[in-house]
């Protein structure tokens, strides 16, 4: 179970949230995201925990965004 959020524009882009807990959810909502004709823009990290850092290729290679605090820990 995850919680994922993506914000969608009018054009189709849209900001991917927390985006999900394993890799294949990840993968799933990449394939969602393409079947739904959305293109991630950015990504973005609430906090630092594993399970809101990690991201795909087939998210597509975006900005990510995290509060500086998070980036440091992650890092």
């Amino acid at each position: 179970m995850t919680t994922s959020t993506v914000v969608v524009a009018d054009d189709g882009g849209c900001l991917v949230i927390d985006p999900a807990m394993t890799a294949a959810d990840v993968n799933g909502l990449a394939a969602d995201l393409a079947h739904g004709g959305l293109r991630p823009r950015l990504g973005f990290a609430t906090h630092p925990h594993w399970d809101h850092v990690l991201w795909s290729p087939d998210l597509g290679d975006v900005p990510r965004y995290a509060a500086p605090t998070a980036v440091r820990r992650v890092e």
